[in-house]
């Protein structure tokens, strides 16, 4: 099995990148996965990290522990958020505190078994596509897309009435608090790495064969496709990157949003420039 690896930082605005990146890769023989920690609402740093970029830091050091482990990937996944929430509650009781405005990531895990299966585990945003020969499957589902299009369009909605851009919206209260009301759902409607032990509740995971299995293509929700909708978005980004390249994907991708710069009528709409992005395909 050999890897491809892409991961890239993300513009809050054209050419001025984000604080830094929040997603995470990690890639071993036997386990790999793509962690996305969430925008913080608090601007808390935690250790000199983003509280996203703490928490996905935290998950990726942590699988490190389980290469050897015979445990699937579901398991894997509740054991690290477990261990999330005892090391916030420990370590960083303000934190730990914060409950639903604390730290908080989507994430998708595989494990590849000695009998020739693999596990996958996923909550949120990130996604898993399977590849049979050119044949893709999507294996995951994208939790969060409605919630985060909610808060975009009461942006969009602002933004046309007072004759600004969204991005100088993004910071509105009546935008603020529609993202706090998309955070507590977390674990209640909606699943998401926080060392919420509720979190088990929404995990999407399953055991599947290997057998016919040519590639499994794991990505954050940055590498969404945005000309198409929910439905096809991600299949047709797993699509470009076996055919071409992820790199080769992504400058698609970032030429695309490029040309979408008119802030106060976008024609993609999201809440920065463009997103971190990471993807890794194992090919078989």
């Amino acid at each position: 099995m050999k890897f491809e690896e892409f991961t890239h930082i993300g513009e809050k605005s054209p050419g001025k990148t984000t604080l830094m990146c929040e997603d995470r890769l990690f890639c071993h023989e036997n386990l790999f996965a793509v962690i996305d920690g969430a925008t913080s609402t608090t601007g808390t740093l935690i250790e000199k990290l983003t509280d996203g970029a703490y928490i996905a830091e935290f998950f990726k050091k942590s699988l490190n522990n389980y290469v050897n482990s015979q445990l699937d990937a579901h398991d894997i996944m509740v054991e690290i958020n477990k261990k999330f929430g005892e090391h916030l509650k420990t370590q960083h009781p303000e934190i730990h505190a914060l409950e639903k405005n604390g730290p908080t990531a989507s994430g998708v895990i595989v494990k590849i078994h000695s009998d020739n299966t693999y596990s996958f585990a996923q909550v949120g945003d990130c996604m898993l596509v399977e590849s049979q020969t050119g044949k893709l499957n999507e294996l995951t589902i994208d939790s969060r897309y409605v919630d985060d299009h909610d808060y975009l369009h009461i942006a969009q909605k602002i933004s046309k009435q007072k004759g600004l851009g969204i991005l100088e919206v993004r910071e509105y209260p009546e935008v603020i608090n529609a993202i706090v009301a998309h955070r507590l759902k977390s674990n209640v409607e909606k699943g998401v790495l926080n060392g919420d032990l509720a979190m088990d509740n929404f995990i999407c995971h399953d055991r599947r064969p290997l057998k016919n299995v040519s590639e499994l293509i794991l990505m954050s929700d940055g590498m969404a496709h945005p000309e198409y909708e929910l439905k096809d978005t991600y299949i047709e980004a797993a699509k470009h990157m076996l055919e071409k390249s992820i790199y080769h994907y992504y400058k698609t991708l970032k030429a695309i949003l490029d040309a979408d710069c008119d802030w106060k009528n976008l024609k993609y709409l999201r809440g920065k420039h463009i997103d971190d992005c990471t993807a890794v395909i194992a090919k078989f």
